[in-house]
């Protein structure tokens, strides 16, 4: 079995052109797209269901996009529409001669080790609706047998330290969101865990509450 190493990269919060390391993955060539995606760590998966926010219809976090050389990875029927404006906002701005198409698979249906993949190429996921990483392939080599065992793959090898301030519900896991307004908490504005926020929900009524993202640029209310 090949062993495929991979990292992936998110922009910056302190530089916005920059990127920076933000995990290192293992995965088999058996392994999918799919794999990939699930065992990459982003906040944005941390986001509360989509369907408490204010623009669910385009910020869904079970739909993605993976890009490699000029093909997008990633089928979703009902996003017909949504994936052609992407299509040709990317063929808009890439330099390569050949224009980016879609596949008709889904990412569960794409095997790693069936791509033709580039070492240290920069290849592209967008997911839950803003969120974009940029992933490379760092090494490739067969399975030995003093690594874990292959039903143990995907794994991670490497994640940066934390930075983000502590929940101040449970006072434990990382915060995700900053919410100001909301009478149930002891400040405003007030950093909340996916955990509490899920136990907690919107406000019932018409009581107007803020919320913003802890991840960059992402923001809403």
């Amino acid at each position: 079995e090949v062993v495929i190493s991979v990292s992936v990269y998110t922009a910056h919060s302190v530089w916005p052109h920059g990127l920076r390391l933000s995990s290192s993955h293992e995965l088999l060539a058996s392994n999918t797209l799919a794999d990939l995606l699930k065992i990459i760590p982003c906040q944005s998966t941390s986001i509360p269901h989509a369907a408490d926010r204010m623009f669910p219809e385009i910020d869904l976090l079970d739909r993605a996009c993976i890009g490699i050389e000029d093909v997008m990875y990633g089928q979703h029927p009902e996003d017909a529409h949504s994936v052609t404006m992407l299509l040709q906002k990317l063929n808009s701005q890439t330099p390569s001669p050949s224009e980016i198409g879609h596949s008709s698979l889904e990412l569960k249906d794409v095997r790693i080790g069936s791509l033709s993949l580039r070492m240290n190429y920069p290849y592209w996921i967008f997911h839950a609706g803003m969120c974009e990483h940029v992933w490379t392939v760092d090494d490739i080599h067969l399975h030995h047998p003093s690594e874990p065992q292959r039903i143990d793959y995907p794994i991670t090898t490497f994640l940066p330290a934390s930075i983000t301030p502590n929940c101040g519900v449970c006072k434990v896991l990382p915060a995700i969101l900053a919410v100001s307004g909301d009478l149930r908490l002891d400040n405003s504005p007030c950093f909340v865990c996916k955990v509490c926020w899920d136990l907690l929900g919107w406000p019932q009524g018409d009581i107007y509450i803020k919320v913003v993202r802890l991840i960059g640029r992402r923001t809403g209310t």
